[in-house]
């Protein structure tokens, strides 16, 4: 669904070497309902287990960018904000209305 990436700096050398970080976020089905779930990634290397963000969501939350999401962060035509609506139903009675919450992460450079 959506990657998020960025450096890891192990020293203040800014010629050091840098470890790319990632986080995924994806929905996987649970019934007629579906899981947000989290996997983080060490230079490639999946680390730690999958955590589930969110249950119960109604619908697979589509992300957006203000601009295309594919673009790379902080260039030109890049986003600088992701936004990731979620829509959550009661787990006690799927006819309620759901509960609709924005999850949003900004870009940060220093």
């Amino acid at each position: 669904m959506i990657s998020l990436a960025w450096s890891r700096y192990g020293s203040l050398d800014s010629l050091a070497p840098t470890t790319t970080i990632s986080v995924s976020y994806y929905a996987q089905q649970d019934g007629q309902v579906y899981d947000l779930i989290r996997v983080r990634c060490d230079a490639g290397v999946m680390h730690g287990p999958r955590a589930k963000v969110a249950s119960n969501l109604k619908a697979v939350p589509v992300p957006s960018c203000g601009v295309p999401c594919t673009g790379v962060p902080g260039s030109a035509g890049g986003p600088n904000y992701v936004d990731l609506p979620l829509s959550v139903m009661d787990p006690d009675d799927k006819n309620s209305s759901s509960y609709e919450i924005t999850l949003t992460g900004e870009l940060r450079q220093s």
